[in-house]
């Protein structure tokens, strides 16, 4: 473990180089590491310094050796090893250890005795920190009793590093699921500038197949620290597979979810795969601890992420407050046709990130940036899929130049959708600005986070059309019927809408009601049953969605997805439902979607929009997520809301969770398997 955390970089630094060195020595036979005590260094390493220089730097090394080593035993509460080897001089003449040399890979397990001591120096030690804040260490000492841990903790508050310590701490490679590539690279830089660089992650952006045998050669063979991939990658059958071998192998220690609102948030809105991470964790030989981890959960999140990671009873770390008492909001009530004018008032000095509702159409990340050129500013443009007629190889390259100079510059001005928010460190961060609705107030919350992360007061700008008070009071109404409120929606051009009926559009596309999504899982079934290898010539993720609700519904045993293909790999299950069974099971599960998280979904939207209109975004998230123990912080409204602003709608409260237990017996046999791509 001692050699693992000295080459956690692929070019250690010279003193990490000779106490691996030593270790190496120690390991093959030239010292005793129960002697480490009367270890004295002879002859001067070759370091290229002078004679005195490089003993001096052998003789630190040793007794940061020495220090490191006893940490680590009693972190494991064993002693060192008492292999024969030779007596008290060791020969430090090579700043490394032998060519080829490589330790032995120790299984992932519990550390049941981690005192607090010995965690803040591995905390000095590996990230440089004077010490824990508040949650960080009861979590961590979870992880590392081989617990799960779900780690509710306000945005800029060190999340990221629970589950990067427990992973450096614990034997094997950490697996992190990450919500967006942006996230991605965002955390293997910040690694990387930590010292810890042996990570590797399997993304869509790699075109070679090579690129990805190689990164999946890195997880099976142990040899990064971290892997990082997306919630769709573990639906795919050849990452199943590297995984399974990985654990077989040097073991994964660790499953991080990270921004794991998301699992709730997107699984049930537009990516079904975050609703089987849980299931895919739970398939690993054995499971590892999950780190569930997020800054912006409500107790009904909270609930829901629990259930669908599979997370054990009491994993709940959540340290009462929102802090990030240095972001003041605001709320500038304008009509749409003002909005770029005003964006572009509003942008001031600083970092400065401008988050739009979609990417393409009036009011997308596209146009907003046009705007803005249009009146004299740079901005850069970040967003997930390519703009029409463009090379996706090449937007992913201009994207990604985007991203990197938006953080390296102070004055930075980047135009994005929430594919670039989430989790971004950036620290100067002076003004995010909404020139829409986000889904809910802790996704506002989350988003306005990436602000102020260098504790210096920043502002956070919502610009909020909202012309018919009355309508908007009707339709965010939980209870009103869902295809009443489509067909009202429907019914308005889309060029001629408010920020309701937008953000409204968006949540119909997500919930598309009972009837269409019965009748998609029951053609699917369908074509199934009779073998046929076409799928209905619609988007693939509707069909990926349909084979989930057949999933749940007990007639699908397990299914994997070949995104890059269009295509899935279906195990059915060993009964065959009836279609009359089939249709009353999808139904119960249906019900609970359309009873429960379509209705949950709107009110947030309708306290999101009540919070703008009333002035109060704090005040009223702190509701949401059960942290209302916080300083008073009235948000300024540049143009009050006019008499009766508020929906007046009351709280809604949906009914307690009654999700539908299936029990589904595995297939016993191979012919139950079927593969299908779309015609």
């Amino acid at each position: 473990m001692a050699y693992r955390l000295l080459t956690r970089s692929p070019r250690p630094a010279l003193d990490h180089r000779l106490q691996a060195a030593l270790l190496a020595q120690a390991d093959l036979g030239g010292a005793r590491l129960a002697e480490l005590g009367r270890w004295q260094a002879w002859g001067a390493p070759r370091t290229g310094r002078g004679r005195e220089e490089s003993a001096r730097a052998a003789a630190q090394a040793m007794e940061a050796l020495r220090e490191l080593l006893a940490a680590l035993c009693r972190l494991y509460g064993v002693a060192v090893s008492q292999r024969p080897g030779g007596d008290r001089l060791v020969c430090v003449l090579e700043a490394r250890a032998p060519e080829g040399y490589a330790p032995a890979l120790a299984r992932p397990g519990p550390v049941p005795a981690a005192g607090e001591a010995d965690l803040e120096f591995f905390l000095r030690l590996l990230f440089g920190k004077a010490g824990f804040r508040p949650g960080q260490r009861e979590a961590l000492a979870r992880l590392l009793e081989g617990r799960d841990a779900f780690v509710v903790l306000p945005t800029g508050a060190g999340k990221s590093l629970v589950y990067q310590l427990a992973g450096l701490l614990l034997p094997g490679v950490c697996l992190v699921v990450e919500p967006t590539l942006s996230l991605i690279d965002d955390q293997r830089e910040g690694l990387a500038r930590a010292g810890l660089g042996r990570t590797a992650a399997l993304t869509s952006d790699m075109d070679a197949a090579f690129e990805r045998a190689r990164a999946m050669a890195e997880l099976i063979r142990g040899e990064c620290r971290f892997f990082f991939v997306s919630p769709e990658r573990l639906q795919t059958p050849e990452f199943r597979r590297a995984l399974a071998l990985a654990c077989a192998g040097p073991g994964v220690n660790l499953a991080a979810v990270d921004e794991a609102h998301c699992v709730s948030e997107w699984g049930h809105d537009f990516r079904t795969a975050y609703l089987r991470v849980g299931d895919a964790l739970s398939r690993l030989e054995p499971r590892p601890p999950v780190a569930a981890m997020t800054g912006t959960a409500g107790p009904r999140a909270r609930e829901d992420v629990a259930r669908l990671l599979g997370l054990q009873t009491g994993s709940l770390i959540a340290p009462p407050g929102l802090g990030r008492e240095e972001l003041s909001f605001s709320v500038l009530r304008c009509p749409m046709r003002d909005k770029p004018e005003r964006l572009a008032a509003l942008l001031g000095s600083g970092g400065r990130l401008v988050f739009c509702p979609h990417a393409q159409g009036p009011f997308g990340a596209q146009e907003a940036a046009r705007g803005l050129r249009a009146r004299g500013h740079e901005p850069g443009v970040y967003h997930g899929r390519p703009p029409a007629g463009q090379d996706e190889r090449l937007w992913r390259a201009a994207r990604r130049a985007a991203a990197a100079a938006f953080r390296d510059d102070p004055e930075g001005l980047l135009v994005a959708t929430k594919a670039f928010g989430l989790g971004i460190d950036k620290p100067d961060v002076r003004r995010t600005l909404h020139l829409g609705l986000p889904g809910s107030l802790e996704a506002l919350w989350q988003e306005a986070g990436r602000a102020g992360r260098d504790g210096r007061p920043a502002e956070c700008w919502v610009l909020l059309d909202v012309e018919g008070l009355s309508r908007a009071r009707r339709l965010l109404d939980p209870r009103a019927p869902l295809e009443r409120v489509r067909a009202e929606v429907e019914a308005v051009p889309s060029g001629e809408r408010d920020d309701v009926l937008r953000a409204l559009a968006l949540h119909l596309s997500a919930f598309r009601g009972i009837g269409r999504e019965l009748e998609d899982a029951l053609e699917v079934y369908g074509r199934l049953e009779a073998g046929r290898l076409d799928m209905p010539t619609q988007h693939p993720p509707l069909v990926e969605r349909a084979l989930y609700r057949l999933h749940r519904a007990g007639a699908v045993e397990d299914y994997a997805v070949r995104y890059g293909e269009g295509g899935f790999d279906v195990v059915l299950g060993e009964e065959r439902l009836g279609r009359c069974a089939l249709e009353a099971a999808l139904r119960r599960e249906l019900a609970a979607v359309y009873g429960e998280i379509e209705p949950e979904r709107r009110a947030a939207l309708r306290d999101l929009v009540e919070a703008c209109l009333e002035g109060r975004i704090r005040e009223r998230t702190a509701l949401r997520l059960g942290a209302q123990n916080l300083p008073r912080a009235v948000s300024k409204n540049s143009e009050p809301a006019e008499e009766g602003g508020s929906l007046g709608l009351g709280g809604f409260q949906p009914r307690a969770w009654s999700i539908w237990k299936y029990a589904v017996k595995k297939a016993r046999s191979a012919a139950s398997a079927m593969k299908f791509t779309f015609s």
